[in-house]
């Protein structure tokens, strides 16, 4: 994907991910964005955190940290889970249904154990951690896909890089 501005610079890679066929050899844990050091002031990434394990969000948070310019700007669409055990799960309210607790070293929810990247959620004391470890500061939005009012049907995070 390319655009037709010059000033904006946009791309659409193929990663592997076991919700949908094989399309890609390449591996989100280790993916290397193809763009210099400090070339953007803004990156928006919708929905692709909701599909990214925690390896994968913390290659992606760190290849952000490396080509955003110092006080650039990320937007980022997740899942966020208040609690555990969530009470609008138990009441139903939660559109999208995050029921599977996967443990590990960054514990996450998803709507499929056998293919996790379906739908991935975490609890922001998780993942806001990876941010800032990445350099970034962030503000949160709620999303209505936890039955609540909200800016959008993901949940937002803006962040933006803390470097001088």
């Amino acid at each position: 994907m390319t655009s037709a501005c010059h000033r904006v610079r946009t791309f659409l890679r193929s990663i592997s991910n076991l919700s949908i066929e094989r399309c890609s050899d390449i591996d989100p844990a280790t993916f290397r964005f193809p763009y210099g050091d400090g070339q953007f002031d803004l990156a928006i990434l919708v929905s692709v955190f909701t599909h990214l394990t925690p390896d994968g969000v913390g290659q992606y948070l760190s290849e952000l940290s490396r080509v955003i310019k110092p006080k650039g700007r990320i937007f980022v669409t997740a899942f966020l889970i208040d609690e555990d055990p969530d009470p609008a799960i138990e009441e139903g309210k939660i559109l999208i249904k995050l029921t599977s607790k996967m443990n590990g070293r960054i514990p996450f929810w998803t709507s499929n154990p056998t293919c996790p990247e379906d739908a991935i959620g975490y609890s922001p004391k998780d993942l806001i951690p990876m941010f800032y470890e990445s350099g970034f500061s962030t503000t949160i939005y709620p999303g209505k896909w936890h039955g609540r009012e909200g800016l959008s049907g993901h949940d937002i995070i803006v962040a933006e890089s803390r470097a001088p």
